[in-house]
């Protein structure tokens, strides 16, 4: 049975949330449209679930640590899972190869570092941050034609010759939520409430990270939003 999500339910539900970065955002206008992208965007929907999913593992070895538990948090003070390929085939039903292309295709963008610890005991994954500053602005004419790119410090990436109509501009107050851009740099992990989390069984898997319990998403930390200037 199908259900419009109202206001009330809204507040109950519960998600996996992913960086807005990994997706690319557009703003329309008389001149044609700004588009912001990154690196992220070219992630398979697979590895941008499976972030969301190895993020909440972080919040709750976060919540866990708030609690005195000091078993995910490494003597840097970074937080690390223990998280193993069974555990991600059956969280994101997907097999065993899938899988691993999942987390090489993490890797590969600089969003998960894996630390092999030996003597039988399980790997630790390292979530990493998201980089804001690699994200980019591209305009477009009416007809989508690219007229410029520029990086998240105004260097101007690209530029189309002899361009004789008006740079699309976006508006400044337009009210869209997806042009706030986040500050420069990574993005951080806000405190959450606590969370119960049970330590993590050790098994032969020495790959990633287990939580005994599945506990749902509280909120990923949301970029803060600025106006953009050009």
């Amino acid at each position: 049975m199908m259900a419009d999500i109202t206001i009330d339910q809204l507040a109950t539900q519960t998600f996996y949330q992913i960086p807005e970065i990994f997706f690319t955002r557009v703003q329309h206008n008389d001149n044609g449209y700004v588009k912001l992208t990154s690196p992220y965007v070219s992630l398979s929907s697979d590895a941008k679930l499976a972030y969301g999913a190895l993020y909440n593992r972080c919040k709750l070895s976060i919540s866990s640590f708030q609690k005195g538990n000091r078993d995910y948090v490494d003597e840097n003070g970074a937080v690390f899972l223990i998280f193993t390929v069974s555990d991600l085939m059956l969280l994101l039903d997907k097999g065993k190869m899938k899988v691993t292309q999942i987390k090489k295709e993490l890797q590969e963008h600089g969003l998960l570092r894996e630390v092999r610890q030996g003597l039988n005991k399980p790997n630790r994954l390292y979530l990493q941050l998201v980089d804001a500053n690699i994200e980019m602005t591209e305009y477009y004419d009416e007809k989508g034609k690219l007229l410029k790119k520029v990086d998240v410090f105004g260097k101007v990436l690209y530029q189309k010759e002899d361009v004789t109509s008006k740079e699309p501009q976006p508006l400044e107050n337009s009210g869209s939520p997806f042009f706030g851009r986040p500050k420069s740099g990574r993005q951080k992990v806000h405190k959450t409430d606590a969370i119960k989390t049970e330590k993590s069984k050790t098994e032969n898997n020495n790959d990633t990270n287990r939580y005994k319990d599945d506990q749902s998403l509280t909120h990923l930390s949301d970029y803060e939003a600025g106006v953009y200037g050009w």
